[in-house]
């Protein structure tokens, strides 16, 4: 590993809180309460998980029970456990108070944040479930997210917003020849808003 890369690493971790100055070596420090926003099985989203660490072994709670892993000091995750008659192998990557994980056999992805972070991550892709424009129900848009500061893709060209750690959305662009401000709530990996001027519902659901 490059030392640019290195301490780009080590930047990474003392801003997410996530080092420990040597308590489990040379791996970024996991331990503590992490909210699942992203899983196959949609009952999972919204769920906290403990996290547990020694060294650079980690150990997951309910409702990941029987899970475990390693953390690397590069933010490499690896993570296998049992989901129903099978028995599952993650990987992914560490990026502050964010893991992502890719599950094989099957493909599911699954997000966790650190909780108590400064604000939920939004980030990905998200179907359009409800919208006043019936045009839009069934359409992906895509969310990128800097900080607490997201921007959507089309068909949400031109709009931004903001989401809070508690979950908090508002977001703010273009509809009919009008701004449109809508806000509302993230909650079980749905986004459910209320626009003005109109009174327009909108759902996103991962």
């Amino acid at each position: 590993m490059s030392a640019h890369t290195t301490l780009r690493m080590i930047a990474l971790c003392l801003a997410a809180g996530l080092c420990t100055c040597g308590d489990n070596g040379d791996c970024p420090d996991m331990t503590g309460s992490w909210k699942v926003v992203d899983h196959c099985e949609s009952s999972a989203r919204g769920q906290t998980v403990s996290v547990s660490q020694t060294s650079c072994a980690i150990t997951y709670a309910a409702p990941f029970t029987g899970w475990t892993g390693t953390i690397s000091g590069a933010g490499v995750l690896t993570s296998t456990g049992p989901a129903g008659s099978q028995t599952l192998t993650c990987s992914g990557t560490l990026d502050g108070p964010t893991a992502n994980l890719s599950c094989t056999p099957g493909g599911c992805i699954v997000k966790l944040q650190k909780s108590g972070g400064a604000c939920e991550e939004l980030s990905g892709s998200w179907n359009i479930t409800r919208h006043c424009e019936s045009s839009a129900v069934g359409q992906t848009v895509s969310v990128t997210q800097s900080g607490c500061v997201i921007t959507y893709t089309s068909p949400f060209t031109g709009w931004s917003g903001t989401v809070s750690a508690a979950g908090v959305v508002t977001s703010t662009g273009p509809g009919g020849g009008q701004t449109l401000t809508c806000s509302g709530t993230l909650a079980g990996g749905k986004i459910n808003m209320s626009c003005t001027p109109g009174g327009c519902i909108v759902e996103l659901a991962r």
